[in-house]
This record gives C-alpha cells, structure tokens and sequence, in this order.
C-alpha cells in the first residue's frame, strides 16, 4: 500500500459534501489545509490498485486499520426518501468515500463511537451524524481543542473572550486544523446543525473566512458574527 501524498490530498482542501456528514468532510477539509494535518491524512490512508486502506489512530487506545475495495466505492450512492439514486453535477472523491465506508466498519464494530443522539436521527448510512470533535481524536489520535461543544448554549456569546483568545492564536498560527459548527438554528449564511471548516482568521480587521463544502463556497464573517452564529468551535492548533 501506497501512502497518499500530498497531490492527493490538495483536493481534499475543497471536497464535495454529499452525505449528512458535514463533521467528517470539515474535518478532513481542516486537516487537508494545514501541515501537520496533511502529514495525518498521508499516515492515514494509502492505496493500491484494488482499494484504500484507512487507519484510525485512536480506538480505545488503539489503532485500528480497514480496507475499503473500489466495489465499495463505486456501491456508496445517495438515495432520497424513495430509495431513487440522486445524481450530483460533480463525482465525491474516492478518499472521502474511503473513509466515510470506513468509518460505516468502524462504527458496526464499536457501536460507542457515534454518540446516542446522533443515533435518533434518520439516516441512510451509519457514518452520518456525529461530533467534529470525537471523529478528530480517532482519526489523529490526539484530543482537540473544544469550546461549547457539549454545552447546550447554542452560541459562543457567553464565551465571547474565549472564542476571541481562540481567533488571535489561529490568527498567529501557520499550522492549524479548526472546524466551527452551529446549533439548533443557523442564520441566512449558515444551516443549522452543520460545521465549516476555519480557512483563516485575520484579527486586525476582526473577521474569520470559512469553508462550506455542503454549498462549495468561503464564508467572510466579522468576529461578533461568528459567535453569535456558531455554537462551538473544535480543532488544533498544531
């Protein structure tokens, strides 16, 4: 097997988000734009002709490895309510896929790993719906930052100062994996219940730009906006 390099990866920078995933592709968004995080993802998944094997660093304490065939890949389709295939202008990428079916083994193996309120929601595959932060830690192996995550606030206005410490140190960082979700409502800019990951922040003129891969599209929002939008914040700063 064949680790992934770095031409491999630069796509994932702005993947296509097909499923009800957006914790897994902001993740692997957030990751694909920094260095260190594009150091995880070539540890992480290689290749061969026949598939793709993707390692996860940290269940229960240890790391686990599944292989994902390209019949696998070429099967994981999107349905809607009538079971009918929806087709989509562009084809998702085969790492992605990769490692959403591996996550979809993961999960049948270690039911635990997706939380039980991600199991209320209706959904067509297992891997869909669950936290940024719990697919972080077992993909890289090392827990992330989080602010508000578990909170039932559902913005970051009574953690105002520390969002805003948060900003300035990505701000100051050159190696950062960060991703920014919302609660139970969301705003005309952003849904509600979807994460984005963090492109930049520039703290002189108090904004932060995102990236949405649900709409494939950056984001511009001031400082007070973020937080009055956005229930937590959860990534590295590495």
């Amino acid at each position: 097997m064949k680790p992934i390099t770095r031409h491999n990866i630069l796509p994932l920078q702005t993947p296509i988000q097909h499923f009800n995933d957006c914790y897994l592709i902001s993740s692997i968004t957030a990751l694909a734009r920094s260095k260190t995080g594009q150091k995880v993802l070539s540890k992480n998944v290689s290749y061969n002709k026949n598939g793709f094997k993707v390692r996860f660093q940290k269940i229960d304490s240890n790391p686990r490895d599944y292989f994902v065939s390209k019949d696998e890949i070429q099967k994981l389709m999107k349905f809607d309510e009538f079971y009918n295939e929806i087709n989509f202008h562009s084809e998702q990428n085969p790492i992605i896929k990769a490692i959403e079916i591996a996550m979809n083994k993961l999960i049948e193996e270690y039911p635990k790993k997706k939380p039980f309120v991600s199991k209320l929601v209706r959904s067509q595959e297992k891997f869909e719906y669950n936290k940024p932060s719990n697919f972080l830690e077992i993909f890289t192996g090392q827990k992330p930052i989080t602010l508000n995550e578990n909170s039932l606030r559902m913005n970051l206005q009574k953690d105002k100062d520390k969002a805003v410490e948060l900003f300035e140190k990505i701000d100051k960082s050159d190696d950062f994996s960060f991703i920014a979700g919302t609660g139970l409502w969301g705003n005309g800019s952003v849904s509600a219940l979807h994460c984005l990951a963090i492109e930049g922040v520039n703290t002189e003129n108090r904004y932060l730009q995102l990236y949405d891969s649900r709409v494939q599209n950056s984001l511009k929002l001031t400082f007070d906006k973020t937080i009055e939008i956005f229930k937590f914040l959860t990534g590295y700063l590495h």
